[in-house]
């Protein structure tokens, strides 16, 4: 079976996160469909912090030190070092069973696995990461039940007094955004969007900001990324794109006052470079000045702090890399996780935290990085989190954040059937 988590770009080796897992013929065609439909760029956890959503729209506040334009030399992982803010990881849960999880997320007040289970787009969510409750989502109305068409829950966002869950309904290239909503998070209705379930194609992320919903999507082929605002819940859609050719998006965050999107540019002859766009209404969106827009690269994951302070992770001529920025225009190369495998690597999750940032590392280990002010980094290595009887992460689908807890959820390969993959879900307590 094919590393899941490394995906080829073109001629080059591509540096994000996939989706798979489950039974096997779900599996399969999970995979098939990730590898054909998302050539051109990563998929990237850019929920900020629960309390960022709502409260970041100052632009101005500054950090506990200064920003340094050069990337900073990577602390050796085993050196000894006394990390600021560390996770304390724990046992594994396994509330997926057979399942397979593509998004693992927070948002209001409550975790959520995103998913599939027996052929259904499954949402598992809990108060606590130990207790989950699973609720399945209707079967999309406009496609036959039959093999090999497969259909998963991606993601989740607040509108109103209601969840909107973004998913994916295909087989093999041919796929379809799905849109449900509910009112209490165990009830689902699917809701008709008209030509967005077909003209979207693949959602790769999505966020609630000042004009409503925002999901990025890409469709079938290098460089075809779009933005899509609902203004009304999730109910009609209207398309938008950069004014730069060619273009991949991986990650959208909104705010109370502004939208981020990033992902990559191509050139004329699909060399990719790392972007960054803004947008105050989700349909005109501006380049931001990012250092190494003329590199090669691209910005995979993107999350904000509750005082405005942005923080994006990708990669830049071949190393791994941290982007920061105070107002979300300006963004200074600020650190440097490393060299990027030649076999291509796994996202570094991302997200806030009451005291700065966290990105756990999936390349080595686990190493978890974190930062008070997103501008230094320190690496505190810790043994992968174990599942019971089984082996260790292989890969992860995100990282959802609450107070001090942290969820992350990825895919363990049992020592006995390599080529099969058990979900489970990993707490971690931050410290100082």
């Amino acid at each position: 079976m094919a590393d899941p988590d490394v995906v080829k770009r073109g001629p080059r080796i591509s540096w994000l996160v996939l989706l798979t897992g489950g039974v096997a013929v779900v599996a399969a065609a999970v995979l098939a469909v990730l590898l054909l439909s998302r050539p051109d760029a990563p998929v990237g956890d850019s929920s900020p912090s629960p309390e960022a959503s709502a409260s970041a729209a100052s632009r101005s506040a500054e950090p506990s030190s200064t920003a340094s334009s050069e990337p900073s030399t990577t602390p050796d992982p085993t050196a000894s070092q006394t990390a600021t803010i560390r996770v304390a990881w724990s046992d594994a849960v396994s509330p997926i069973g057979e399942g397979f999880v593509s998004r693992v997320t927070a948002e209001g007040g409550r975790y959520f696995a995103l998913g599939a289970l027996d052929s259904d787009a499954t949402i598992w969510s809990s108060d606590d990461a130990l207790e989950w409750e699973a609720a399945t989502l209707p079967f999309p109305a406009s496609w036959e039940r039959e093999a090999p068409v497969f259909v998963s829950a991606d993601h989740i966002v607040s509108s109103g007094d209601r969840l909107i869950a973004i998913g994916t309904v295909g087989a093999l290239d041919n796929l379809n955004v799905v849109v449900w909503e509910s009112s209490d998070g165990a009830s689902w209705t699917e809701i008709d969007t008209g030509a967005f379930m077909v003209d979207a194609f693949n959602a790769r992320d999505a966020t609630v900001g000042p004009t409503g919903i925002v999901v990025v999507t890409n469709a079938y082929g290098e460089g075809t990324g779009s933005a899509w605002l609902s203004a009304d819940g999730g109910r009609t859609w209207s398309e938008s794109r950069p004014d730069a050719g060619r273009m991949s998006a991986s990650a959208v965050v909104g705010t109370a006052s502004t939208y981020l999107m990033a992902g990559l540019a191509y050139d004329d002859e699909f060399n990719p470079s790392p972007r960054i766009w803004t947008s105050t209404d989700g349909m005109q969106w501006s380049p931001a000045t990012v250092e190494g827009s003329d590199g090669s690269g691209g910005v995979d994951q993107l999350t904000v702090s509750g005082d405005g302070t942005w923080v994006a992770t990708g990669s830049l001529d071949g190393r791994l890399v941290v982007w920061r920025s105070d107002d979300g225009f300006e963004w200074t190369v600020v650190h440097e996780f490393g060299m990027e495998p030649e076999q291509g690597y796994r996202a570094a999750w991302l997200a806030g935290i009451p005291a700065g940032f966290v990105a756990v590392d999936m390349n080595d280990g686990i190493t978890t990085w974190t930062s008070t002010d997103g501008a230094s980094w320190t690496a505190t290595p810790v043994e992968r989190p174990t599942a019971p009887n089984e082996g260790t992460p292989e890969f992860a689908t995100g990282v959802g954040r609450i107070g001090d807890r942290i969820v992350l959820a990825g895919g363990v390969t049992t020592p006995d059937d390599p080529a099969g993959t058990t979900w489970h879900v990993w707490m971690g307590t931050i410290e100082p």
